[in-house]
């Protein structure tokens, strides 16, 4: 038994300094394991390291990408400056102009005005916002973005109340711009490198890594500004520059932006092998048109196209009516949000809250999507419920999300004998939403426990379905990421990854060697993806830019 004892140990350490195999290669059969032949030996490290054993294949994934990580912050990423002040600049003006636009807007309805006739508000204080919205006839529970995304959506535009609340939402949106990417992006730059270096946080619950000061990850990709061309020019980027084309690489260089196509829809058709996804992917269909024409048994070639019709020009060229472009729109954007919605398990009350829709609606609109797609819905509802039985999900990898918080709390909510025990610990866990209904009594305790039982083990299975897709997207590009680091240092090209967001790699290249690096980082890309998807064609592209700009 000593023998054993210290034979799991070496190996441990060496675990834990982090010695990798190539994966799919199992402990057992390793070669620090390989004098370890006794059955009862095996059973052992078996019995005793049962995680381990099933969790390797992810070990060895993220001690390599380790490396990777380490790559990332500190190389950092380079920022211009001189292009972020007048990026900046414009900004604060679109804030300005939104400020009295809105203030002037402001100004016929409410009781209190200043000497100059606007509005005596302070935009920036919620409830003076809420109470002279209130007064000229906007009434609302809060001012949230939410809420005024959601207003919005009801009111007619060009109308009065429209343009103050789309005013209000864009003086928030310049605010929240200028606060984040303003003067406090800038005090984040190196002073010895001139770059920005941010820390990476390498596993998230679903195997996602993020990202933090600056968080990478939340950089708008693009601005929606108040006036379409820029009084800066910024020709040389091709009109009007965003946060996200400050990024730079240093003199001769230049980035290589490579992403994922519809990869957690690719993983999904791979898992599932749903029928309708696979022919898809097959035939190369855009899949939100693809989604639309099965979810409402029309032809996909015509409903592709009038949905792609989006100007007069292509409409007379392609013989289609202002109406059947409108009509094949909105069917598109049901199939985009459904290919989304579906793998984030996101119920007929969501999708009514999302697109300003009944329940009914809602409903009628997700049964579409899984008469489309019945093999989809049997796999989650399948990955679901185990993950509810056993209280883990597994990746494609092997990479398990465990579910005892949720489970803990299922087994306390039943031991609470009596009516004050359950409301207590109902608070404690912070459910409160267990008591908008009425106080817990004996008459409902029974009930309100199967209740709650019912909502936590439905949490389980939505993060479970999306775990199973997004924790293998995960894996997939840290691969990805980790093989075209070995291959740049095997051949030693003047090249290295500066950025990693999602499903897309950004590369710092020298210009010699460009075309060069694209093949490998695409090559990567797509050999992570048949490592994970085999079924499925694997896609993903990209291009060389002077920005972090595709």
């Amino acid at each position: 038994a000593s023998d054993v004892s210290s034979k799991m140990i070496i190996q441990l350490a060496i675990w834990q300094m982090g010695r990798l195999m190539e994966p799919g290669t199992n402990i057992l059969h390793d070669p620090m394991a390989s004098y370890v032949e006794d059955l009862e030996i095996q059973k052992d490290y078996e019995t005793l390291f049962p995680r381990a054993l099933t969790m390797w294949d992810t070990a060895c994934l993220e001690f390599k990408f380790l490396e990777v990580v380490v790559d990332l912050e500190l190389c950092g990423i380079g920022f211009d400056t001189v292009l972020h002040e007048k990026v900046l600049t414009n900004i604060e003006k679109d804030y300005e102009e939104y400020r009295s636009a809105f203030l002037d807007q402001m100004s016929d309805g409410v009781l209190q005005t200043t000497l100059f006739g606007t509005a005596a508000i302070n935009p920036d204080s919620p409830k003076q916002v809420q109470s002279s919205l209130a007064e000229v006839g906007i009434k609302l529970e809060s001012t949230g973005a939410d809420q005024l995304a959601e207003i919005l959506r009801d009111m007619k535009e060009g109308t009065k109340k429209y343009d103050i609340v789309s005013s209000l939402m864009g003086y928030r949106k310049s605010a929240k711009l200028i606060s984040t990417y303003g003067v406090k992006l800038m005090k984040k730059i190196h002073a010895s490198t001139g770059r920005l270096h941010y820390r990476v946080q390498q596993i998230l619950d679903t195997g996602r890594i993020s990202t933090s000061n600056p968080n990478l990850q939340n950089i708008p990709a693009r601005i929606s500004w108040k006036k379409a061309e820029s009084e800066e020019g910024n020709d040389e980027i091709g009109g009007r520059a965003g946060i996200r084309e400050c990024f730079v690489p240093k003199e001769g260089y230049e980035f290589l932006i490579f992403d994922y196509s519809a990869q957690e829809m690719r993983i999904a058709a791979h898992i599932t092998r749903d029928k309708g996804l696979h022919t898809a992917f097959k035939e190369e269909r855009d899949l939100h048109s693809h989604s639309a024409s099965l979810m409402y048994s029309v032809d996909y070639d015509q409903l592709n196209k009038c949905a792609k019709s989006d100007d007069k020009e292509s409409r007379e060229k392609n013989g289609v009516s202002l109406e059947q472009y409108k009509e094949a729109k909105v069917q598109r954007e049901a199939g985009k949000t459904m290919n989304f919605a579906s793998l984030y398990g996101s119920g007929a009350r969501n999708l009514a809250e999302k697109l300003h829709l009944s329940m009914e609606q809602a409903q009628e609109l997700q049964d579409l999507y899984w008469s489309a797609y019945p093999q989809v819905k049997e796999a989650m509802d399948r990955y679901g419920k185990m993950a509810a039985d056993y209280g883990y999900s597994n990746t494609i990898l092997g990479r398990r999300r465990y579910y005892t918080d949720f489970l803990d709390r299922i087994k306390w909510i039943y031991a609470c004998p009596t009516p004050s025990d359950l409301t207590s610990k109902v608070l404690e866990f912070k459910m409160d939403w267990v008591l908008e209904s009425g106080p817990i009594t004996e008459k409902n305790l029974s009930k309100v426990k199967a209740k709650v039982k019912k909502k936590l083990e439905g949490d389980i299975k939505r993060q479970a379905g999306n775990h199973h897709v997004q924790g293998s997207a995960a894996d997939m590009t840290k691969l990805a990421a980790i093989n075209l680091r070995a291959k740049l240092l095997e051949r030693d090209l003047d090249a290295f990854l500066v950025g990693l967001v999602h499903d897309e790699l950004i590369v710092e290249c020298k210009v010699e060697v460009l075309e060069e690096v694209g093949v490998l980082v695409e090559k990567c890309m797509i050999e992570s993806q048949l490592h994970f998807c085999p079924t499925v064609p694997p896609g993903a592209d990209g291009g060389r830019s002077a920005h972090w700009k595709k």
